[in-house]
């Protein structure tokens, strides 16, 4: 009997075992990649120039090279689903240089709703792999409590759902479905993960004063032209302006390194940072010439406010 009973739990344990399937750690990375060389801010003209010449004459991935940047996502479940996407403009968009040049938009082209769509593995793997092999890419990974995976998987589900991804850039309210440039759309699943850590916002981003009389198109119902556009200024704190906040590829990507490098000191001469939160318990990753940084946060539940924001609440 004892000999029956032993065969049988044994069988039993092995039949669990195939049947249920092994659960796997779920987890966040943000990806950023920097552009080509680091864009300059001091005035739109510096900007421009960066953006529109030095930027564009490059010879280092060339199918990719991403002028401005680039930051998108990886979310795995604990079943083994993976999404890997991130906001860009659509392959039939008008460019962000049309709507300055023929439609008058001037500076109002940092608030312009482009033609939008969330991209793909397919697009999205080939280039990773390039970037670990010259390590122009750097990547946040978080292991997330598994209601957390549950809130920003069921976002990235609505937000395709609801079309919010037709819009890129727009008023960069991607909770509102008011647009979303690569960064901000990244940068929300922190957010929504309450993983938004107070040096990220720091850190950052770069922000400037854009003169009204410079801004053009829906704003504003007027038309500027590039001369002025470029051949200009940010504002004093005295003028009329709009404030432009962005979460900068090139900060995240310079971020990364450094922490990397104060990570490698602390472990090499056996010291601690200040407590930071859980930026404090990193784990330092690299992947070919690619350097990371991962954190497990999965004793972190998710913040309990709602998901959409605005009139997108309204849903």
């Amino acid at each position: 009997m004892t000999l029956w009973r032993t065969t049988w739990l044994s069988l039993l344990i092995l039949a669990t075992l195939v049947i249920v399937p092994e659960l796997q750690a779920q987890e966040l990375t943000l990806f950023t990649m920097p552009p080509p060389r680091s864009l300059n801010w001091a005035s739109p003209w510096t900007l421009a120039f960066d953006a529109a010449v030095g930027n564009r004459f490059t010879f280092t991935h060339i199918k990719h090279k991403h002028t401005f940047g680039h930051v998108f996502i990886e979310l795995k479940g604990p079943n083994g689903e993976r999404e890997l996407t991130g906001s860009t403009t659509a392959p039939d968009a008008p460019t962000d240089s049309d709507k300055v040049t023929k439609e008058g938009y001037g500076l109002g082209v940092f608030w312009a709703d482009l033609k939008g769509a969330l991209e793909t593995p397919a697009s999205l793997d080939p280039q990773i792999l390039d970037r670990y092999k010259s390590g122009r890419i750097g990547f946040i990974t978080f292991k997330l409590h598994p209601d957390t995976y549950q809130r920003l998987a069921r976002f990235l589900r609505e937000y395709r759902e609801r079309g919010y991804g037709n819009i890129y850039n727009g008023m960069n309210l991607p909770r509102e479905g008011r647009g979303a440039g690569c960064s901000i759309f990244g940068v929300v699943f922190l957010e929504l993960a309450g993983l938004l850590h107070p040096e990220f916002v720091r850190d950052w981003i770069i922000s400037v004063r854009v003169p009204e009389s410079l801004i053009g198109g829906p704003l504003t119902g007027k038309k500027i032209s590039i001369k002025n556009a470029i051949l200009s200024r940010w504002a004093k704190q005295d003028e009329k302006h709009r404030v432009l906040s962005l979460y900068d590829p090139d900060l995240i990507f310079e971020w990364i390194l450094k922490e990397w490098e104060k990570g490698k000191f602390d472990q090499l001469h056996d010291t601690s940072s200040a407590d930071r939160g859980y930026l404090s318990r990193k784990q330092l990753v690299r992947r070919q010439k690619a350097l990371g940084l991962t954190y497990d946060v999965s004793d972190i539940a998710p913040p309990t406010d709602p998901i959409w924001q605005g009139q997108a609440a309204a849903k």
